[in-house]
């Protein structure tokens, strides 16, 4: 089994496309989820959301120029241009459907990078590297505002319902807590909201997010477990484009980016249900060298 896992990350090293070939190409693939607000959010043909609005800037800072967004998911990535008269960059956008999706995009260079809600973890940094972190979660619970769930003891013979391959579903695996998976963040709520199951765990930010826009949930439990961090994944040893993503982050921090993304995305949609740590990332920083 590790000589078969160690094949896999060595074949998406090889494959994967560098900085220059990214530059010379013109186009940069990013992975994104279609079904996240204010994270991302896919409607009409049109893709949006914090984490596309950060693609966009890392981009800007790869190319040192505004990019074209791609938004069709299904189009080719060939530009057509000439040396004289060279076509602007292409940020193309690709969704991805399901968590366990994220990693394998990557191997089967399908995108350049991710960027989808994807936590640190040990498992997944032995397939992938990620950048610096850019925002900070906990696990919390999306009930029923009628159901009372107030602690981890009102969960006790409940069913739990929690996404495949994601950081809730280890937690409560360990917890002994009953649970059913689903693929998608949409169909998760649409599971709770029909009775499939009692609560919904994932990242706090994400059940948060549910909890501002519809009334009859709410969101009691929400910094269960480690504190853990949002990166960018890329490729195993694509080292390059890494470095290219780190600078730009770090440039977007020194610039004020996530502190005006506080500003005008986080604290009005979440209406002080959210606290502020999680989104900046001096006080990320400041935690993770604690």
């Amino acid at each position: 089994m590790k000589k078969f896992m160690l094949f896999v990350v060595f074949c998406g090293a090889i494959f994967a496309n560098t900085l220059d070939e990214i530059k010379e190409k013109g186009v940069l693939r990013i992975g994104v989820y279609r079904d996240n607000p204010p994270f991302a959010i896919y409607e009409n043909g049109k893709i949006d959301g914090f984490e596309i609005e950060l693609s966009n800037k890392i981009a800007q800072e790869i190319f040192k120029e505004n990019p074209i967004v791609k938004n069709d998911i299904n189009a080719t990535n060939a530009q057509k241009g000439t040396k004289d008269e060279p076509l602007p960059p292409v940020v193309d956008f690709v969704i991805i459907d399901g968590a366990k999706n994220r990693i394998p995009a990557l191997q089967d260079n399908k995108v350049d990078a991710i960027v989808a809600i994807m936590t640190i973890t040990k498992d997944r940094q032995e397939q992938i590297d990620f950048s610096q972190p850019y925002l900070s979660v906990n696990i919390g619970i999306l009930s029923r505002k009628s159901d009372k769930i107030r602690n981890l003891n009102d969960l006790k013979e409940k069913i739990l319902i929690v996404k495949t391959d994601t950081s809730a579903q280890k937690y409560f695996e360990k917890e002994g807590i009953k649970t059913i998976e689903c693929k998608t963040n949409d169909e998760c709520y649409k599971a709770l909201k029909s009775g499939a199951g009692d609560a919904w765990a994932a990242d706090n930010l994400v059940v948060l997010s549910y909890a501002t826009t519809d009334e009859t949930m709410e969101v009691n439990i929400q910094n269960l477990g480690r504190t853990d961090f949002l990166a960018i994944g890329v490729s195993k040893g694509n080292k390059e484009l890494l470095e290219a993503i780190n600078n730009a982050l770090f440039n977007l921090n020194k610039s004020g980016f996530f502190e005006n993304a506080y500003k005008t995305k986080f604290e009005p949609f979440y209406k002080g249900k959210a606290e502020k740590k999680y989104f900046l990332l001096d006080g990320i920083y400041n935690s993770l060298f604690l």
